[in-house]
């Protein structure tokens, strides 16, 4: 499930949650927009509204294919989160996500106790592998929140500083951004989403890996905004570029 993929690494929300309020640098609502390209064409778009303060955070993403990519197959997503936060710490408390692939539709809903997530709800699986016990995967993250890390708005002095393990219900991954390149006001991250453990012999053995480019800019509010996502997949180039 590709589009997933692209979502968990980094790339891949309508509603804004919360309450809005007059914000600040440490108190900051959004909704932000993403066209999705692969191999040079736009197939979809990623729109992600959150809302975080100094001591939780909440996030919603859609995703949608679009025009003809559409019409040859309509993909989507939604998926939602939230949780505490403590400085740079997410800890997520609730993950939700409905997908559609174009030939059939899931979801799936965790809670986490004590940082240990339990499925209650649905299932994460393709059939093809093991689906990890999640008792066994204390201190992980969420897709989501995952993602949020990359493309919230932040100071300078946070970016590039994401090394997190992630379980979305059956498979773990990690993700980790921390090559730092500075070019005047422009900040460009380099990283990596890998495959760990419950997914397929193939997938292990040929998509382990996928390198991927963040850049940031600064925004009205003098934060940084993830302006460009660029990934290698194994299926050629793929990009987030920000409305």
């Amino acid at each position: 499930m590709w589009p997933k993929t692209i979502l968990i690494a980094g790339i891949a929300v309508a509603v804004t949650l919360g309450t809005l309020r007059p914000v600040d640098a440490a108190d900051q609502p959004g909704v932000i927009d993403y066209s999705v390209s692969a191999f040079g064409f736009r197939i979809g778009t990623l729109k992600m509204s959150s809302h975080q303060d100094t001591s939780k955070y909440s996030v919603e993403a859609r995703f949608r294919t679009t025009g003809l990519t559409r019409l040859l197959r309509d993909m989507g997503f939604i998926m939602t989160a939230n949780g505490r936060r403590s400085a740079l710490a997410f800890s997520p408390l609730r993950y939700n996500e409905e997908v559609n692939t174009g030939h059939r539709t899931s979801t799936a809903q965790m809670r986490y106790v004590n940082g240990v997530p339990i499925l209650s709800g649905g299932k994460v699986s393709d059939g093809e592998s093991v689906v990890l016990d999640p008792a066994t995967q204390g201190g992980t993250i969420d897709p989501l929140t995952a993602l949020f890390l990359v493309l919230r708005e932040q100071p300078t002095d946070s970016l590039c500083r994401i090394d997190q393990p992630m379980f979305d219900g059956a498979r773990r991954s990690q993700i980790r951004l921390k090559g730092k390149t500075t070019r005047g006001d422009t900040v460009i991250c380099d990283g990596y989403f890998q495959r760990v453990a419950g997914y397929s012999a193939e997938d292990l053995a040929t998509r382990r890996k996928v390198a991927f480019e963040v850049t940031y800019q600064p925004g009205p509010s003098g934060l940084m905004q993830a302006r460009d996502v660029r990934l290698q997949t194994s299926y050629g180039p793929v990009a987030l570029t920000r409305h």
